[in-house]
């Protein structure tokens, strides 16, 4: 009995991966920063001006279908950047820095992988063994396995397999990271230090991550994790020539430039905390806020749940790390925080399952 339950047991894991990834390889969002990335890459092979732009087009257009492609240039931000490659070129600095999905792209390449399909075969694989971490935390928590579908849909790590970003690595080893904090395995240190390779950003993980292992006894090994990943944050973004906080709020959530190095500033207030307030109602709307909601209420004291030391330190730091991200970039976009979702959905179905009410 107890090996046909295994063999169950493995079959929802493995078919769950396998699903997550062949949704993802076979029907790709083709969201429009597969342009950048693709554009990155070539980029990184030497190209620039007028031959980045024609490489980096031909590449798209033999990727998608006639009515995909006028989608992606079309409007007057995307046709300006498809019209006039230096517009192209000033977008480079917002993808450069996500240095090590450019280079798993360009390794593909080198195995004869097209770019455009390297952008989403990338995401379709690490949203697949994300499933695994997933796994490995339900029979940590004791969740039967069988949720497992109902978590990662409802966490919403099916989309992720099919964008053309790195959100789908970033979120494998920030959920790796949180996983090894269950069995006191130091080497989410490690993970920690490397986070602002997948993207730089995920900084404020490293900082939770090396805070998280100060006070747990690892002083030493967390300073250097921390002071390593504000390191690697800082020579990126010097190395990409990245255009730094006030550009990158401006031209997301104020006002989209083709011309983000010549972009003048808003000099109103409210163009500044408006973005607050449309995060804000996001994520009331959002799967995500009802996640977030219980695991608030399963960390408040009460008679009803004992959470245990993993757990709160997981729900702590995943709920800090979403509000940490969106006090500095109010906008919430889902899959920035898929990673949080996942853990704290687990964690709520696990100490529900234990409740006696």
């Amino acid at each position: 009995m107890n090996l046909v339950k295994r063999l169950i047991s493995f079959g929802i894991v493995i078919g769950t991966m396998i699903a997550i990834f062949l949704i993802g390889y076979l029907k790709p969002y083709y969201n429009w920063d597969m342009i950048g990335y693709i554009a990155s890459a070539y980029h990184m092979d030497g190209y620039s001006g007028e031959e980045l732009s024609l490489r980096t087009y031909k590449a798209v257009e033999k990727e998608v279908d006639t009515q995909a492609f006028r989608e992606l240039t079309t409007g007057s931000y995307r046709e300006t950047v498809y019209s006039d490659y230096k517009a192209l070129e000033q977008q480079l600095p917002f993808y450069t820095i996500r240095i090590a999905y450019v280079g798993l792209m360009r390794g593909l390449n080198n195995l004869g992988v097209p770019y455009a399909t390297s952008s989403y075969t990338i995401s379709a694989f690490f949203a697949s063994i994300t499933v695994l971490i997933a796994a490995l935390l339900l029979k940590k928590f004791l969740v039967p396995v069988y949720f497992l579908p109902f978590v990662v849909i409802l966490g919403g790590l099916l989309p992720l397999a099919r964008l053309s970003t790195p959100d789908a690595i970033a979120c494998f080893f920030s959920l790796l990271a949180l996983y090894l904090i269950t069995i006191r395995n130091k080497l989410f240190l490690l993970i920690a230090a490397a986070l602002p390779i997948f993207r730089t950003d995920f900084l404020i993980l490293s900082l939770l991550l090396g805070a998280y292992g100060y006070f747990t006894g690892h002083r030493a090994k967390a300073l250097v994790a921390v002071l390593f990943s504000a390191a690697v944050y800082f020579t990126i973004n010097q190395a990409m020539n990245n255009y730094g906080w006030l550009t990158i709020f401006n031209h997301t959530l104020i006002g989209i430039s083709p011309y983000p190095a010549e972009i003048v500033f808003a000099s109103e207030l409210k163009s500044y905390l408006k973005p607050y307030i449309g995060a804000a109602y996001a994520l009331l709307h959002h799967a995500h806020g009802v996640i977030y909601l219980f695991a608030v209420l399963v960390l408040l004291p009460n008679r009803f749940t004992n959470l245990q030391r993993d757990e709160k330190a997981i729900l702590w730091i995943a709920l800090t790390f979403v509000a940490l991200h969106l006090l500095a970039f109010p906008a919430y976009m889902d899959r920035f925080f898929v990673f949080s979702a996942l853990a704290s959905l687990i964690i709520v179905i696990s100490t529900m399952s234990r409740s006696k009410t």
